[in-house]
């Protein structure tokens, strides 16, 4: 029942472009004034996970936030930083949901489906946020579900790198230490038992389920980006292709 006013917001927001700030560390490197400008220019901003600690998003008003995880429904920081905005719509899973009126109790919160159902699955799901998804646990995923859901006209992305593939070794317990990086935090690291084959083989499938959102009108503004599913334009483009449909 809950899911259902998910289900009726479908296509609420064409005519409308969106820039989602994900996390990755590559966020830093563009600043908080080009999100300011896209803002100024009359587009929408998503933020999500721990938002708060992103230099990108610095002194931007959010619209939209996302998150599919356990620590950011837990942080008292974030909680603060999300109520300060007025208006936003917050969207979480519905396993969470407890946890998040408690932590928001003002804010309009939304609920995705989180569960995973790859295979046998109904073919009237299609990819609709209110069914069980067909993709890998990634909040920059569902941000990118939950925006083509909406029906923006354009969808820019930055911070969604992916890069972890590349951020991990071996350690002497047998296992693999994978190391964190995200904008605006420290750098951890996490230790998990795995062989190299199965954790490479789950960070492909990561890389192909974006595949399943690729559109031509979301754009990739990281020409670096590993994440390659999307056309990549730089950001004096995607402005122009803002301004053309404002």
């Amino acid at each position: 029942l809950e899911l259902s006013q998910i289900e009726r917001m479908k296509g609420s927001y064409a005519g409308k472009n969106l820039l989602i700030v994900a996390n990755g560390p590559s966020a830093v490197r563009f600043g908080s004034l080009p999100v300011a400008e896209f803002k100024r220019h009359g587009g929408l901003i998503m933020g999500m996970n721990f938002a708060n600690l992103n230099p990108a998003l610095e002194g931007t008003e959010l619209d939209f936030f996302v998150s599919a995880d356990r620590r950011p429904a837990q942080d008292p920081d974030l909680h603060k930083y999300l109520s300060d905005f007025s208006g936003i719509r917050v969207f979480v899973p519905e396993i969470r949901i407890g946890v998040w009126r408690k932590a928001l109790p003002s804010q309009d919160l939304i609920l995705f489906c989180r569960v995973l159902v790859r295979y046998l699955r109904a073919p009237w799901w299609h990819n609709g946020p209110h069914k069980p998804k067909g993709f890998v646990a990634s909040t920059g995923l569902h941000a990118l579900q939950i925006a083509k859901w909406l029906g923006f006209d354009n969808i820019f992305f930055i911070g969604l790198d992916n890069s972890y593939f590349r951020e991990f070794e071996a350690n002497i317990e047998g296992g693999l230490t994978q190391r964190m990086t995200h904008a605006g935090e420290e750098d951890t690291f996490e230790t998990f038992s795995s062989d190299t084959a199965s954790f490479l083989r789950g960070q492909s499938q990561l890389f192909m389920d974006f595949w399943t959102f690729s559109a031509p009108n979301i754009f990739n503004l990281d020409q670096l980006s590993y994440t390659d599913a999307f056309e990549k334009i730089d950001i004096s483009s995607a402005w122009v292709q803002t301004q053309t449909r404002d």
